[in-house]
């Protein structure tokens, strides 16, 4: 009990501090919208790259445009969406500055304090630009109310999974890191691999992108769930897997962090 009691007060104080992130970038209403222009640019990208595949190549074998294309534009919707929960950089550089150190002060737990402390408003901006393309490649297939459903919950599920895992990450190896933006080229590696469907790989390559990193959760499972390749049975054997190793990162990260103390301890 909890555990989930822990879960529950993280994410209610990390959806209250979202209204105050949207505020502080929506203030500048010209920066805002050239933001938004800015982010738009990593869909089109992945819009033409795409194109010129199936217009070279016979692309990828079972694989349709449409479907690849949504694929490649959920991992440009998953990946942003992951900094916007909490961006594993700046918590890196927090902890490694101390400036951790004054929310351990306040009436919630330090991971917690993380995960409504630390994510990148402005990431929210190029989800919404790649929820465009993502939303667009979606109409092109045929979708039922069933298969829409499962892809809902296994998108917030991943993302939150994966979220957590690139905290559990930090916590771990924060004092080998030299800077954040070694650890976020490391995770953007991570989102190229999940750009393609993952039995490219073979079963090798997908069980370590699902179980190990656990990047399949928020890009190819849900794309498989979409198009009716993963039935009922099992999403749900997948979501109970995805909701455990959440649990159990979480406890982790719980874990390493009582040991944290300041970043002059």
């Amino acid at each position: 009990m909890g555990i989930f009691d822990g879960v529950r007060e993280t994410l209610r104080i990390a959806l209250i501090s979202q209204i105050y992130r949207w505020k502080s970038i929506s203030v500048y209403r010209t920066q805002f919208v050239f933001q938004i222009i800015y982010s738009a640019a990593g869909p089109l990208v992945t819009y033409f790259f795409i194109s010129v595949i199936y217009t070279a190549t016979r692309g990828i074998p079972g694989w349709s445009f449409y479907q690849l294309l949504f694929l490649s534009s959920l991992v440009g919707l998953a990946s942003p969406l992951v900094s916007y929960v909490a961006t594993p950089s700046n918590v890196l550089k927090s902890l490694r500055r101390g400036t951790l150190d004054t929310l351990l002060l306040r009436p919630y737990s330090a991971f917690t304090a993380m995960m409504s402390n630390y994510g990148d408003p402005t990431a929210g901006l190029a989800a919404l630009d790649a929820s465009v393309l993502t939303l667009y490649a979606a109409l092109h297939l045929q979708i039922g109310a069933t298969e829409a459903a499962m892809f809902l919950v296994m998108l917030i599920l991943g993302v939150l999974l994966l979220a957590i895992f690139s905290l559990l990450l930090v916590t771990l190896f924060y004092k080998i890191f030299r800077s954040g933006g070694t650890f976020q080229s490391m995770l953007n590696t991570m989102f190229n691999y999940g750009q393609y469907p993952l039995s490219i790989y073979g079963f090798p390559g997908t069980l370590l992108l699902t179980l190990v990193i656990p990047i399949g959760f928020a890009t190819y499972v849900p794309a498989e769930l979409l198009t009716g390749a993963i039935k009922p049975a099992g999403f749900l054997a997948l979501a109970a897997i995805a909701i455990a190793l959440m649990l159990i990162f979480h406890q982790i990260i719980r874990a390493k962090l009582k040991g944290y103390t300041s970043a002059m301890g």
